[in-house]
């Protein structure tokens, strides 16, 4: 894999960062000014957006005491979804799989934020929930040691075995390329670093890592189980879920693409294949 040095994330959207922070402010005037943490994913920091796309944020607050929600805001023409909740909410999120991962797992892609500074933390959050899933994912295949991209695949590999329609959305950025060999590598970095902060994975010698005690689940179907149901609680509370969720999925790429891009997570496991390789006859 040839390395690119051309940014992961779109020159303009970073360039315009306070703007948009700027703009939004009116969507959530009542609510506490200090200790905002704006963070922004999706495709449009990717430079992946289309007329009509949304843009997606989470409002992380110092001060908040409410429950967690989602409310829209605007951006020029841009609407904006906002998802709010406190920086103690989404740390639970990771460590306590309170909300099933909702929060938790949207940074599992890159993203970029308003207070830079707090970036690790929040990857080592992400990191806290997916680790026990990707451990057990890892020992179907009963080898003492990874490396970083598969550990980077089984934890892909356990987001979709709690949530299959989000294939889709890896299976869409998968499309481009360049662009997901820079993100896979991206995250590839940001997530191996945030789990060995987690103290869930150890070096093995020879650029590999094995999972620790600490990344363990006691019950790992009962686990699953709650991880689940949790999700979509707190989902319905933000969106029309399920349905939403699932139209969404057929439409962002189709079935043999999500069916490519699944099987390409379980080649790189196995050593067989590449994850960046594109996918043939995709969609526009």
């Amino acid at each position: 894999m040839v390395n690119d040095v051309r940014p992961l994330f779109d020159p303009g959207f970073t360039e315009r960062l306070p703007q948009i922070t700027a703009a939004l402010a009116p969507a959530v005037s009542d609510l506490p000014p200090g200790g905002r943490h704006w963070v922004f994913y999706g495709s449009r920091p990717l430079g992946l957006a289309r007329q009509g796309s949304d843009l997606n944020a989470l409002l992380l607050l110092d001060d908040f005491r409410g429950a967690p929600h989602r409310r829209d805001g605007r951006w020029a023409t841009v609407p904006v979804t906002i998802h709010v909740l406190s920086r103690d909410q989404f740390t639970a999120d990771g460590h306590e799989r309170r909300y099933g991962g909702y929060f938790a797992l949207k940074l599992l892609a890159p993203f970029m934020s308003s207070r830079a500074s707090d970036d690790e933390l929040l990857s080592r959050t992400t990191a806290g929930f997916l680790g026990p899933f990707a451990e057990a994912v890892a020992d179907r295949w009963y080898r003492p040691a990874w490396s970083a991209d598969q550990l980077l695949a089984h934890a892909y590999l356990a987001f979709l075995d709690l949530h299959p329609d989000a294939t889709s959305y890896l299976a869409r950025l998968r499309r481009h390329a360049d662009l997901f060999g820079r993100a896979w590598r991206h995250q590839r970095e940001v997530y191996v670093a945030a789990l060995g902060a987690a103290g869930m994975v150890a070096p093995h010698g020879g650029n590999r890592w094995h999972y620790t005690d600490q990344a363990a689940l006691d019950d790992a179907p009962r686990e699953h189980a709650r991880a689940t149901a949790r999700f979509w609680a707190a989902g319905t509370t933000c969106h029309d879920f399920p349905d939403e969720y699932f139209t969404k999925s057929d439409v962002y790429a189709s079935r043999a693409e999500q069916t490519a891009t699944r099987q390409a997570l379980l080649d790189m496991v196995t050593g067989e294949g590449r994850v960046v390789e594109p996918v043939a006859g995709h969609r526009a």
